[in-house]
């Protein structure tokens, strides 16, 4: 959708919370908006606004968390690679006085 100067719009901010702006002015595909109550400005292209709020939570992309195993468990679980770490205090070393 297009928007022109004093128009308001909404961001989704942090992929998480629809905000409210105001459109400032447009340069080529980008706008510049104003979050309202707020001092300083963003540059954003047209893709990222939304004439509703309902319309800016349903851009929100959703990623799957990542979970490495721990290495403490790792000899309980197959299919992961050993890690073998020397034991330095093993006994090996000699005092010399």
């Amino acid at each position: 959708m297009t928007f022109k100067r004093g128009d308001t719009c909404f961001i989704l901010e942090d992929n998480s919370d629809a905000v409210q702006v105001k459109v400032v002015s447009k340069q080529g595909k980008n706008y510049i908006v104003q979050l309202i109550g707020a001092c300083g400005a963003l540059k954003l292209s047209e893709n990222r606004l939304f004439d509703t709020k309902e319309g800016a939570m349903a851009s929100r992309k959703t990623s799957k968390a990542m979970v490495s195993p721990q290495l403490s468990e790792s000899n309980r679980r197959a299919g992961l690679p050993e890690i073998g770490i020397p034991d330095t205090f093993d006994g090996g070393r000699s005092r010399k006085i």
